[in-house]
């Protein structure tokens, strides 16, 4: 005889699972969960693995979200956003299920936004704004980003003038911790530049994006200079406008007559696939028609007359490896308007061989621990010496306040500088500092300046002088016009404006208790001590 009480409880059990399955294959089939696009890729499941065994690598932010500007106390929306996977095969794959965090729209501000998938992260940015506050002009970058067929100088502006610019140049979203930008950014090679502007007591502007292409986009590789030969001897006559973009990685270049001038064809060469340590003595030498370069990061040092005489070359980034560059190297680069400087170099010398008509721009890492630049100029670290304007540069220019000392051939060169300050916090000034300057052809030495290098004023044919009697007169005595003896001078000693003979008025300050051998301050006497022999000096 049957149990019924156990054919209840079974019967009870069965009924139980039934529901238990209908309700679990109910929940799954209304999963609020988005399926991923349908692209014949994958997508991983919990584990980190597909079912064919590859493995979820990393996830980016490949499309930001619609909305990247909020007010204060907005919600995030991530609309329009697209996260992509990527997979230890290589396969890519758009996802969903990812979870977004850390966004605080509390205070205005830029936001660094985490997104998350099976272990991964990644991460983007939005602007939370102030309503209550200006926002700083999202930056704007000239030229416009287009495809160009040369490496391009880009400058950067934003309203207000005096806010400060961050950028990038390797497509991540730019912040504070940024590349403070400084100068012209030269772009050689197909480049994402996106720029943010930031001003205390305004709200951030909008992140600028622009992509440069460069070339014709159409690259060939070769991994020897016999293929690279070949391949240009087959190619019609080009224009410097119009280069072959030639990417060759080898591991040596140790001299230019493998390249045999490009067969007289116009090049840009990327070596950026190359494991070069040195750009060895003449290794372009003459090279006329190369017109652009990628240097990769494998380069440490760049030797004497590398590119001697490449006359096509108009641009250069020294990359961060760099941390030695002979003088030299750049001789003879008549269309070098344009140096970017990496992190490591510690050496200038070869600054000073770039001739005087082309260069109008020196940009510097921001990390680079010796030297910076702004406006194109180059200083030291804290920008308390000029080390190198810009030969090419035109015009007027203020020296800023920063500046106590103005280096060696500083100026030297500058043929179209017309006019110069310098403020009273600079104390020297080095040789040959402003020889080489026909239009510029005066200046006021203020007397905060102790020491000035010999030929540092060789072509002036006039300076008016703030007298200091810690300088002597001889380097620059014949073109010395205008002295001002200032407040604190008591005395001026024999023969110290001797054979001054284009000297034609001095001012001399109440204080001033003696001059010369003789407490009297006749014009005799002036003519026969201190200013003996100025023969121009009459009243």
């Amino acid at each position: 005889m049957k149990n019924t009480n156990t054919a209840k409880r079974h019967n009870f059990l069965v009924i139980a699972l039934v529901a238990i399955i209908g309700f679990s294959m109910f929940a799954c089939d209304n999963d609020t969960t988005t399926p991923p696009p349908d692209n014949g890729k994958t997508q991983t499941p919990d584990n980190g693995k597909t079912p064919g065994g590859k493995t979820l690598v990393s996830i980016s932010v490949t499309t930001d979200p619609t909305k990247t500007r909020y007010k204060i106390g907005e919600e995030l929306e991530t609309a329009d956003m697209v996260v992509t996977a990527t997979y230890s095969d290589g396969t890519t794959a758009a996802v969903t299920g990812y979870t977004v965090s850390d966004f605080d729209s509390a205070t205005a501000g830029q936001k660094e936004i985490t997104v998350r998938y099976e272990g991964k992260t990644a991460t983007f940015t939005v602007n939370v704004i102030d309503p209550e506050r200006e926002t700083v002009a999202k930056p704007v970058a000239s030229p416009a980003a287009e495809t160009f067929a040369t490496a391009q100088s880009v400058t950067l502006t934003t309203i207000p003038s005096d806010a400060k610019i961050y950028y990038t140049i390797d497509g991540t979203d730019p912040t504070t911790a940024s590349t403070l930008y400084s100068g012209a950014i030269n772009i050689s090679v197909t480049t994402t530049l996106k720029a943010i502007a930031v001003k205390d007591g305004m709200n951030n502007s909008d992140i600028l994006t622009a992509v440069y292409t460069i070339g014709s986009g159409d690259i060939t590789t070769f991994t020897n200079i016999y293929e690279l030969n070949t391949y240009l001897r087959g190619k019609p006559a080009n224009t410097a406008d119009t280069p072959y973009t030639i990417a060759l990685n080898v591991n040596d270049i140790s001299s230019a007559s493998q390249f045999i001038f490009f067969d007289n064809k116009y090049v840009y060469l990327d070596l950026s696939g190359s494991t070069i340590i040195t750009i060895n003595v003449n290794a372009f030498v003459q090279c006329y028609n190369l017109t652009g370069i990628t240097i990769p990061n494998s380069v440490t040092s760049i030797e004497q007359q590398a590119f001697y005489n490449c006359t096509g070359l108009t641009s250069v980034t020294i990359p961060d490896s760099v941390t030695s560059i002979d003088n030299g190297s750049f001789w003879g680069c008549t269309s070098l308007t344009s140096i970017t400087m990496g992190n490591s170099v510690t050496g200038i010398d070869f600054i000073y061989s770039i001739p005087s008509k082309s260069l109008t721009t020196i940009n510097v890492d921001a990390s680079n621990t010796k030297y910076s630049s702004d406006d194109g100029i180059l200083y030291n670290k804290n920008k308390t010496e000029l080390l190198i304007y810009p030969r090419e540069r035109k015009g007027a220019f203020t020296i800023p306040n920063s500046v106590t000392s103005i280096g060696q051939q500083a100026f030297s060169g500058c043929t179209n500088l017309t006019s110069i300050t310098i403020p009273n916090s600079v104390t020297s000034i080095g040789k040959y500092a402003f020889s080489g300057c026909p239009s510029l052809t005066s200046v006021t030495i203020p007397n905060s300046v102790t020491s000035i290098g010999d030929w540092a004023f060789n072509d002036f044919t006039s300076i008016t002088w703030y007298y200091n009697p810690a300088i002597s007169v001889v380097s620059f005595r014949d073109r010395l016009k205008t002295v001002i003896i200032p407040d604190g001078i008591t005395s001026i000693g024999n023969g110290v404006f001797r054979d001054c003979t284009s000297l034609t008025s001095v001012t001399i300050s109440n204080s001033v208790k003696s001059i010369g051998s003789n407490d009297s301050e006749s014009y005799y006497t002036l003519i026969g001590g201190a200013f003996q022999n100025c023969t121009s000096l009459t009243t």
